[in-house]
């Protein structure tokens, strides 16, 4: 009975191990994904400009893409998006769709952040900015979870109500539902100059400014987004602990296989 049990317990402990060196690796390709994205990420950031024609143009290589924007905003269609906190502060998100004159579809802008007490309540008016946009924008691809019916287009007063143009996610759908007319399938998140260096190629920056920017905080307009965080999160604390695990059980059923041996021995000799 005890050599069968120390035989069953080998190849529970090997098929344990097996599972968590799996997940292990899992993790390594996870990470190696990750800095190939980071890299993807910082390439995009630190070459110069594209022209808003051409910033959707490859799904898969814009991400973070910097592009130079032009048209004019349209802020009677403009969308809050609720519930975003700066520095432990509520506030709100303001979408502006940005409008080209040589074309039929517009693309969102996150014009920043703004506080808001209730983190959805906001008076818009009060952060418009010249008609014509311009300045640098990264790309940042709408998520599409679902398709959901257009929503109904507020009129009158209450079309210059916030509240009744919020959405509590960038979701592509929801906020398309939200505008009169066709949108692109990615928004634009709007920089301040100070965000990169003269090289381009410089995240972040210790300042006064807002985390990413190198600007003070101007109260005139919202305040920027930060450039996309590089980090390479948790996959690689992961991997030590599956291999850890998967160590332990190996070393942990050695121990008892040998705390078992006497006993079998013993057993053996009577």
């Amino acid at each position: 009975m005890n050599r069968t049990r120390i035989v069953l317990l080998g190849i529970i402990a090997l098929v344990v191990a097996g599972v968590c060196i799996r997940l292990g690796v899992w993790q390594l390709d996870r990470l190696g994904q990750r800095r190939a994205e980071n890299a993807r990420i910082a390439a995009g950031i630190a070459r110069p400009p594209v022209e808003m024609e051409n910033a959707g143009a490859d799904s898969s290589q814009s991400r973070a893409l910097r592009v130079r924007l032009r048209g004019s905003y349209d802020f009677e269609n403009e969308i809050v998006l609720v519930n975003r906190i700066r520095e432990g502060a509520p506030g709100v998100n303001i979408l502006t769709p940005v409008r080209l004159a040589d074309r039929d579809t517009a693309v969102v802008i996150n014009r920043g952040w703004v506080y808001a007490p209730d983190g959805a309540t906001v008076d818009l008016a009060r952060w418009r900015e010249p008609v014509e946009a311009e300045g640098t924008a990264y790309v940042s691809w709408l998520p599409v979870p679902g398709t959901p019916p257009r929503a109904q287009q507020p009129t009158g007063a209450s079309r210059r109500d916030s509240s009744a143009r919020r959405v509590s996610r960038a979701d592509r759908g929801e906020i398309a539902g939200m505008i009169p007319y066709p949108i692109a399938p990615y928004q634009l998140i709007l920089l301040d100059p100070g965000a990169i260096d003269e090289a381009g190629a410089v995240y972040g920056g210790a300042g006064p400014g807002p985390l990413g920017t190198g600007e003070a905080i101007d109260q005139t307009r919202p305040v920027r987004i930060p450039l996309p965080s590089l980090d390479e999160g948790p996959h690689l604390s992961y991997a030590v602990q599956w291999f850890s695990f998967a160590a332990i059980a190996i070393i942990g059923s050695v121990a008892l296989a040998r705390k078992e041996r006497p006993r079998t021995e013993s057993d053996s000799a009577l």
